[in-house]
């Protein structure tokens, strides 16, 4: 293991123990479906009975060929989450060729969470979203499986405020679009459409008076907000204090609202505060910096959005005082003045559910079986281990799970 730079040594300490948290037992085995009387045998086995917390999914195929032919099977793992309104899905694939007469295996560590995506303390994703697009309004909600078996699908309704359409998608778990409607308001006459809270969409036509008219309706806590058209974009602005650096977003609405997050690191307390038009002032969150030791809180704040993610590392004095810093990140290269760039994706949602796909001989088309998943309880926090700390995260990671082989030699999937 690193010597030379002891956050990594501490870093990789904490992500073996975290995965030595996680459920263990010899093998955990799932067996494919296979067409009676072909020789084949397709096992999946891997030594966790839920989804790990971070890093890699570790999985072994074991492929028995007993027929008279060589054979060569295609294999798909799928990565993604039931609780989020777009089911992320991260796809890896791998071919494992078998001789006639003979077992072939392939360990596989399937990564469980994307370059660029940071955590975001483990919290779910949300099960309806309702978001602003260049077009329109983009509504997307999870359909959970029936009986809570099976994988979720999702629904995704694309408003389009300049032309009326609305464009509904249905979504399988992996993303791929099982059906597409689009209804468009008659001839003369303009539209209305009310979301509601759980993403559900309820149009009402009428004849045009004037000119030709689209408006959307969100109901929030059962009352119904102002038609719009398009909605105004919040002024963002951020600016260094006497003690820090503050975040202002002023949204034009019915009147103006400045919204102010101030990062105080002489005190460690982040403050958010709303200020009304009429300069009434309302604190609608204040934290402060966890007290730990050695610990440095570093704030990052995205100045396209007004957004800021947290991140918390462990210095090399364990004994001096907790420590607050902010930074602001630069916008992405080549994006128009003006325009905001999209913001970075963090680890919502959350990554629950792993499938494996296989198809070759001795099978019917496209087998799917489900790989373990994590319990209500245990959620995968998503923690993607850098380039430069897997070598050592895989030596020190091969003693604590039985039965792999040394991590240096397999397949990063």
């Amino acid at each position: 293991m690193k010597t030379s730079c002891g956050s990594d040594s501490f870093l990789i300490s904490f992500l073996v123990f975290a995965f030595v948290a996680t459920p263990l037992r010899a093998e955990t085995l799932v067996s494919v479906p296979t067409t009676p009387g072909t020789g084949i045998t397709v096992r999946f086995a891997t030594p966790l009975t839920q989804m790990p917390h971070f890093g890699f999914l570790p999985v072994r195929a074991i492929i028995e060929n007993l027929s008279a032919n060589d054979g060569t099977w295609d294999l798909q793992f799928q990565l993604g989450n039931s609780g989020a309104a777009a089911p992320l899905t991260l796809v890896t694939r791998h071919n494992l060729a078998v001789p006639a007469g003979q077992t072939r295996e392939m360990w596989l560590y399937l990564p469980v969470a994307r370059a660029g995506f940071a955590a975001n303390g483990g919290s779910p994703g949300p099960r309806t979203s309702i978001v602003k697009t260049p077009m329109g309004t983009k509504i997307s909600r999870v359909v959970p499986p029936a009986a809570g078996r099976g994988l979720p699908t999702s629904v995704v309704v694309d408003i389009n405020e300049t032309t009326g359409d609305l464009i509904t998608q249905n979504l399988s778990f992996t993303g791929a679009v099982i059906s597409t409607a689009t209804t468009r308001p008659p001839p003369g006459n303009s539209v209305s459409y009310t979301v509601d809270a759980f993403g559900s969409v309820t149009t009402r036509y009428r004849p045009n008076v004037g000119a030709f008219r689209v408006d959307v309706i969100t109901n929030a806590g059962g009352r119904i907000a102002r038609s719009v058209r398009t909605p105004p974009l919040a002024k963002i602005t951020v600016t260094p204090t006497p003690t820090g650096m503050r975040i202002s977003r002023v949204f034009a609405n019915l009147r103006s609202v400045t919204e102010e997050v101030d990062f105080d690191t002489i005190t460690g307390v982040v403050k958010t505060s709303r200020i009304m038009a009429d300069g009434a002032v309302f604190v609608t969150n204040s934290k402060s910096l966890p007290a730990t030791p050695g610990s440095e809180t570093i704030y990052t704040i995205n100045p396209t959005d007004g957004t800021y993610s947290t991140q918390t590392r462990q210095t090399s004095n364990s004994t001096a005082p907790a420590k607050m810093s902010v930074t602001v990140s630069s916008t992405a290269a080549g994006s128009p003045s003006g325009v905001p760039s999209a913001p970075a994706p963090t680890g919502n949602p959350i990554m629950t559910t792993a499938v494996a796909e296989i198809s070759g001989p001795g099978l019917s088309g496209l087998a799917r079986v489900p790989l373990p998943n994590s319990s209500a309880g245990n959620p995968m926090r998503p923690f993607a281990v850098s380039a430069a700390l897997e070598s050592d995260f895989r030596a020190a990671l091969a003693s604590q799970v039985a039965g792999a082989p040394n991590l240096a030699a397999v397949i990063v999937a």
